[in-house]
């Protein structure tokens, strides 16, 4: 995308990466603004949140439901037992309420801004674009879901009879993060294919609905032999978190998460990257 001036054309990613880039105090400064201007927003609108909230609960209350219909005939799935499988429904709960809080909006958002040509006036703005497109919106109606989850866990692990140690917590924390960091990765890098594409705006709802297969056990997708190389990452989002406070965590597989996660994540730096020097603005 060019910019017309008196003095000629000026490539936008050259204009871009030519602005140096504010310090981490400043970024902090900024997210605080954002979160501000998102609890405004929410309390114009407390009929919209009221809505969203009950909607955010009743599909929590599915999940559990499924599992309940799940092990309705059989005392254990795949090795798991319905205890432990609705412990890995309550992770999942927060673990993927956290994305939907954070990130989830702004994926449906990126693929609008690419689509209709406001891309422009961030790629302007004196600050990284993808941070920007990442971390403008915070869905709140989520954060009971999350709430929610929590508060299942603990109990959960109490029918379990397990209390966990400060290294537990730690583990459990290290691997929680590491699956939101690959899930935004993941889902990012996918979306940059819109700056290609426009008309795969809608291409983060088969996204959502695909990565819900991260609220089964791992196990369960052993037997699909070369596809489950694809799916391999998604089958460990919850899996291993669920796993490390259940103590039944192999260090290798914890390894291999955050390894995925931290690629995934370089890896949608460079694609955004390299998106950027093919993108036309609208009005060229």
């Amino acid at each position: 995308m060019d910019i017309c001036g008196k003095r000629g054309y000026v490539p936008i990613p050259r204009l871009v990466n030519s602005i140096p880039l504010v310090d981490m105090k400043k970024y902090l400064k900024i997210y605080q603004r954002l979160l501000s201007m998102n609890v405004s927003m929410l309390l114009a609108y407390t009929g919209n949140f009221m809505n969203s909230v009950f909607a955010s609960l009743l599909w929590c209350a599915f999940s559990f439901a499924s599992i309940l219909l799940l092990t309705s005939r059989s005392p254990d799935v795949f090795g798991w037992s319905r205890d432990e499988l609705m412990l890995l429904t309550a992770m999942y709960s927060v673990v993927v309420g956290f994305v939907h809080v954070f990130i989830t909006n702004n994926m449906f958002e990126m693929a609008h801004v690419i689509r209709f040509g406001r891309l422009d006036s961030i790629l302007l703005k004196p600050m990284d674009s993808q941070f920007m497109l990442s971390l403008k919106e915070v869905n709140y109606p989520t954060v009971p879901r999350v709430l929610t989850g929590c508060i299942l866990v603990v109990i959960f692990l109490f029918r379990l009879h397990i209390s966990p140690t400060i290294s537990d917590m730690g583990v459990l924390i290290l691997l929680s993060c590491a699956s939101i960091l690959f899930l935004y990765s993941f889902w990012f890098t996918v979306m940059v294919f819109t700056v290609y594409y426009p008309e795969l705006w809608n291409l983060i709802e088969l996204l959502v609905h695909f990565s819900d297969i991260a609220k089964y056990p791992g196990e369960m997708y052993h037997g699909l032999g070369q596809f489950i190389v694809f799916l391999f990452p998604l089958t460990l989002i919850v899996t291993l978190p669920t796993k490390a406070v259940l103590r039944s965590l192999h260090w290798s597989d914890g390894i291999i998460l955050v390894c995925f996660s931290i690629g995934f994540f370089l890896l949608s730096r460079i694609v955004w990257k390299h998106a950027l020097r093919s993108y036309t603005s609208a009005s060229s």
